[in-house]
């Protein structure tokens, strides 16, 4: 059963369904899809109706939305479950997927962590502020055995 993961190499949504399929040990090919360009191709508009990515395609089905698409792979694939049984490390396993798309920090913690939108603040302004410690998502290990197709 082919898998296929259209998305955008910068966005956190396309990487957050790529860490649940690298945890399921999932063989897929990735599409680069770029939402923002000009000529976004209609094939990959017919899959999702709004341009946005990612969108994944398993043996014929395609599902756009980022929780849709981690739901189904934690369902449709083998493996652990990606999601934890206890309310509490489901709540925390949300977090820290909302913490991956937002490149590391959520909107609440850009005062903490010295972000803002558009790149960080100057030093000055981070005088005498104690950093939050806030893993970022794009220093990550890789997953061992990663398993998709370039």
């Amino acid at each position: 059963m082919p898998t296929t993961l259209h998305g955008y190499r910068h966005s956190g949504y396309r990487r957050i369904a790529r860490l649940a399929l690298e945890e399921k040990r999932v063989l897929y090919d990735r599409v680069e899809v770029n939402p923002f360009a000009p000529d976004v191709p209609a094939a990959y508009l017919a899959m999702h109706p709004f341009g946005r990515v990612p969108t994944l395609v398993h043996d014929g089905f395609a599902l756009h939305e980022t929780c849709a698409i981690t739901a189904y792979v934690d369902e449709a694939f083998a493996g652990a479950s990606l999601q934890p049984e206890d309310p509490r490390g489901t709540g925390e396993a949300s977090h820290r997927a909302r913490r991956a798309a937002a490149g590391g920090v959520l909107a609440g913690e850009r005062a903490q962590s010295g972000v803002r939108e558009g790149g960080r603040l100057p030093a000055t302004e981070l005088a005498g502020r104690a950093a939050a410690p806030i893993g970022d998502a794009r220093a990550m290990p890789p997953v061992a055995g990663g398993h998709h197709r370039d």
